[in-house]
């Protein structure tokens, strides 16, 4: 079972982060609209909603559900 440390959840997000900043500011550079903030925020979120569900699933797990 996954059980992440601290560590690798703020790196996850961190890298979710980073390659949403990339593709936004390719964006930026190319004129289009939905630059680094919003491809960013977009990523965050995507990472933090996929962690919960994977923390949510081992404490189920854990819990003996």
């Amino acid at each position: 079972m996954f059980d992440p440390d601290n560590q690798e959840l703020a790196l996850r997000i961190m890298a979710a982060l980073l390659c949403g900043g990339v593709i936004g500011f390719d964006r930026e550079i190319r004129s289009h609209e939905a630059g680094i903030r919003t491809h960013a925020l977009a990523a965050e979120g995507a990472a933090l909603f996929t962690l919960a569900g994977i923390l949510i699933a081992h404490q189920a797990h854990t819990i003996g559900y």
